[in-house]
């Protein structure tokens, strides 16, 4: 007798788990964040060069380092809001961009000057900015696009304008704001809202 064909009945694959959302990669925060981030640096590189203060006998480079220290620490906020959701950091990767190898060794002989330097603190005192800086500069690298980078580096060219419109009118005695007791130095007669000639140069670069 011939046997009859059992049909096999097909094995029932178990359903697939479900995929988990990808997290945003560490370090590039969303839409949102960056155009917060770029907001506050806006005001940071538009308001810091014009602002002076009328008291005090520091009237120019104290309100804008305070000033710019404060706006700069505020821009990393959103930058570093999206890395509560990051569970690792890949410190190779990091270690790897160029920005990063060239601001360590930075660091470390502006730290070792606290016990080689002869005036330890005129370097601790200037400890303080500079890492605020070495900061800033490194979470705006990690936290915003080249795009939004380039479209605030091109953006001071109007503070820049600005001021140097300002020093060629003291120059030429056109219009000078400032009122000075006594008469005014050969070193400080060029303020332009910076300082002085050497903060105006820094500024210009």
């Amino acid at each position: 007798m011939a046997k009859r064909k059992t049909k096999k009945t097909p094995k029932k694959t178990p359903p697939a788990p479900p995929q988990r959302r990808r997290r945003p990669p560490a370090g590039r925060p969303a839409g949102d964040d960056r155009r917060l981030a770029e907001g506050i640096l806006w005001l940071l590189i538009l308001l810091v060069p014009l602002v002076i203060s009328a008291r005090g006998q520091d009237n120019f480079r104290l309100p804008k380092q305070l000033l710019s220290e404060t706006l700069a620490i505020a821009s990393l906020v959103p930058l570093a809001w999206r890395l509560r959701a990051v569970d690792r950091v890949d410190l190779r990767a990091l270690w790897r961009r160029p920005l990063v190898r060239a601001l360590l060794p930075l660091v470390a002989v502006a730290v070792a000057g606290l016990w080689t330097s002869a005036h330890p603190q005129h370097v601790g005192a200037a400890l303080v900015p500079f890492l605020i800086a070495v900061l800033c500069l490194l979470g705006w690298h990690l936290g915003l696009r080249l795009d939004e980078l380039r479209r605030l580096l091109a953006l001071t060219a109007v503070p820049a304008a600005l001021l140097a419109l300002l020093a060629v009118l003291q120059f030429h005695d056109l219009f000078d704001p400032f009122v000075f007791r006594g008469r005014v130095s050969q070193r400080i007669g060029l303020t332009s809202l910076a300082g002085g000639p050497f903060d105006l140069a820094a500024y210009l670069i």
